[in-house]
């Protein structure tokens, strides 16, 4: 395959530790999560521990029924993704996977490593045999009419594949399953427009820590709940912002920079440091809150 120049892909050099959850029904996810057959998870996009806990529900749901994986990515970024996943993963497979505009110019929180790591995780299992696909519900729009666009596309797919469970991740207001007051009008969220399929929303919260995202410098940014440290890690009623009735807490959350470095020399594996994540990028008409 030809080299492409000026494309440098964060290696998955060795076993992430969402993808070693794929291991038999070693998938490594927190008890109490709701059971639900269209399961909405609430992001800061940015960070390396969403992506992960996300993998590990999806690793074990996916040992029950089939289950399709919902993600805020570009409808251009799903033929590259499906044949990622029916790939052998190797270094070609994953330039082809990170070649399009969305990795390499996009500087946004979901275009991370972590993002990425995702997606190698459900390669893995479905090689070991687990039902699991994924699907995306992202477009370049208008932010009035991004939620409709998301969840028409949660729509259309759950109308062509009725008996496939769905587990989407997404921005934290996307997944609101109440309206939002922004700059003086209602912004129905994608799960606020779906409420007819009876979606869960799970926010996923975090005492503390650091995500990469655009908003609006694009770098490595510290955030902090507004619960703070009163409460454990773990699943909880309520959300420290509106909309949510369960929220799950991580403990700490840190920045996952871009997949692909564009800045380095090519033919050079680089993972981006947190001093130098501050490169700028078009920000994408995704909403959410710290």
């Amino acid at each position: 395959m030809k080299r492409m120049s000026a494309l440098i892909i964060l290696v998955f050099l060795s076993c992430f530790s969402l993808t070693c959850w794929a291991s038999g029904t070693a998938c490594g996810v927190p008890s109490g999560i709701p059971a639900s057959d269209l399961l909405l998870f609430g992001e800061m996009h940015g960070s390396s521990e969403a992506p992960a806990l996300v993998g590990g529900i999806v690793c074990a749901r996916a040992g029950q029924q089939p289950l399709a994986l919902g993600l805020e990515l570009p409808p251009d970024e799903q033929a590259p993704i499906d044949r990622y996943l029916v790939s052998d993963g190797d270094i070609e497979a994953k330039q082809r996977l990170l070649s399009g505009d969305f990795w390499r110019s996009d500087k946004d929180g979901r275009a991370s490593a972590a993002m990425a790591a995702l997606l190698e995780s459900v390669r893995r299992f479905r090689h070991e045999g687990l039902p699991v696909t994924v699907f995306t519900f992202s477009d370049i729009l208008p932010a009035k009419t991004y939620d409709a666009s998301i969840a028409q596309a949660i729509r259309d797919f759950r109308t062509k594949h009725p008996r496939m469970a769905i587990i989407a991740l997404m921005g934290n207001v996307h997944a609101s399953p109440m309206p939002f007051r922004v700059e003086g009008h209602d912004l129905l969220t994608a799960a606020y427009l779906l409420r007819d399929l009876h979606p869960t929303s799970v926010l996923l919260a975090y005492q503390s820590g650091t995500i990469w995202a655009c908003m609006p410098g694009c770098g490595v940014h510290k955030v902090a709940s507004e619960w703070g440290n009163a409460r454990k890690p773990g699943l909880h009623e309520g959300s420290p912002m509106g909309g949510y009735s369960t929220s799950y807490v991580l403990p700490r959350i840190t920045a996952s920079p871009p997949a692909v470095d564009n800045s380095a020399k090519s033919g050079e594996a680089n993972i981006i440091p947190p001093s130098d994540a501050s490169r700028a990028g078009r920000h994408w008409p995704c909403r959410c809150r710290p």
